[in-house]
């Protein structure tokens, strides 16, 4: 991603709303876009910007599937949750962190055609932080 492509993107919203930025301010504001971005660790790269893979420790995804559970997904596919997109997660790659969470021991995941089953070794959180952090 290079500026002009931030910039296009600034002037369509701009339209969208019915307002009209000077190309000082389209620029400026799209240089500290890509800035705040690459700061954040969202994007890396000099003059031409791409995402950054990310590094999710599998500890914290463990303890983040535990806290989406607790609030409401219970029913839900756990995989799908719009709340991975946070740390750039695909629902491929959230299932390929829930079997190595299993290999651990850190969560029960079992697949079957379509249908999955996870479950937590504690249904506390403190008690689960520490069957984690125990290793």
């Amino acid at each position: 991603m290079r500026v002009d492509d931030l910039t296009n993107w600034i002037r369509i919203e701009c339209q969208n709303v019915g307002k009209k930025w000077s190309e000082i301010v389209t620029i400026k504001t799209a240089r500290a876009m890509l800035a705040a971005l690459r700061d954040f660790g969202i994007l890396e790269g000099a003059s031409k910007k791409r995402i950054a893979p990310t590094h999710l420790p599998l500890e914290t995804f463990c303890l983040i599937a535990f806290c989406l559970r607790t609030v409401g997904q219970g029913h839900g596919d756990l995989t799908t949750d719009k709340d991975w997109r946070l740390f750039l997660l695909s629902p491929q790659a959230v299932e390929r962190l829930l079997f190595e969470a299993h290999q651990h021991g850190w969560i029960h995941y079992q697949v079957a055609g379509g249908i999955s089953r996870i479950e937590f070794p504690h249904q506390d959180f403190h008690a689960y932080c520490r069957h984690i952090l125990a290793r």
